[in-house]
């Protein structure tokens, strides 16, 4: 989601967060007990899970730990394989750096794909990326916590300029920053979007779907919901689709929750709705 533009960066972050995930789950697991994940490896699996377990060193707990880790690094290879695609790859702390800066980026972008959907959903006129440009310039760039934020960090603050260039980045992976987005609004607590920027490296270093299995779920559902809606969605005057599907980062099917409710856009808030009332399309040159 931070590299869609750097295929080495994109690589390295991916086997991290893969990693991390990985670590925590097997947490999760460990837990239970070893007589709790035993009762539930021979329900689940059978007597099998011991096959190829040298003998003395059958510890569920270490057979789950390697077994999730390597179908979570399976695509890169495995344990061994992820750690040789890293070799040549910048230093972590280089990484998180690099991530931080990107880390507006990627909310600027879900805001806009988010206002986009809810313009849509909500209102009777239909969605457009400038109508959430200015929305977010109305509203959003006026909100002095982030502007304290992006000034700290020498990141542009919230300007059509640099909200367009947010998009032109991270378009491929609109979907995941949109996901991102709704994700720590609902399972951080914020109100509103401003409230993303109180506790910056929390939301940017720690974020909730590495907390909670519930949150990377609703997550990776809520990201094919919207991918759905961009690669399908034709702004007004129009012949593309928002997002082409052969642009689009497809996220795996295999993660999330099945479909078994309906997903939506949050509605617009009276704010929103009002700064929406007071947007002019921009005038054609003849």
């Amino acid at each position: 989601m931070l590299f869609p533009d750097d295929q080495t960066l994109f690589q390295a972050n991916e086997i991290i967060f893969r990693t991390k995930f990985a670590k925590w789950w097997s947490g999760k697991f460990a837990q239970l007990g070893n007589e709790e994940l035993e009762r539930r490896l021979l329900r689940d699996i059978g007597p099998a899970w011991r096959i190829g377990t040298p003998r003395g060193s059958d510890d569920p707990a270490a057979w789950v730990t390697r077994h999730i880790f390597d179908t979570y690094l399976g695509p890169y290879g495995g344990v061994i394989g992820a750690a040789l695609a890293l070799k040549d790859s910048p230093a972590e702390q280089t990484l998180v750096q690099d991530s931080m800066r990107r880390w507006f980026g990627v909310v600027y972008t879900g805001r806009l794909t988010l206002l986009i959907g809810s313009i849509n959903q909500h209102t009777p006129n239909g969605g457009s990326l400038n109508k959430a440009i200015f929305i977010m310039r109305e509203i959003d760039g006026e909100n002095e916590e982030v502007k304290t934020l992006t000034q700290r960090y020498n990141h542009p603050g919230i300007y059509e300029s640099s909200l367009k260039k947010s998009w032109r980045t991270f378009k491929p992976v609109a979907h995941l920053c949109a996901a991102y987005v709704s994700t720590e609004l609902r399972y951080r607590g914020a109100k509103r979007f401003g409230d993303i920027f109180r506790v910056f490296a929390t939301y940017c270093e720690h974020p909730a779907l590495l907390e909670q299995f519930t949150a990377f779920s609703m997550y990776c559902t809520f990201g094919r919901f919207v991918e759905q809606f961009v690669t399908s969605f034709r702004p007004h005057g129009q012949q593309a689709s928002l997002i082409s599907p052969e642009e689009i980062y497809s996220l795996d099917r295999n993660f999330g929750f099945k479909s078994v409710f309906k997903l939506s856009f949050p509605p617009l808030s009276d704010d929103e709705i009002e700064a929406l009332s007071r947007y002019r399309a921009p005038k054609l040159m003849t």
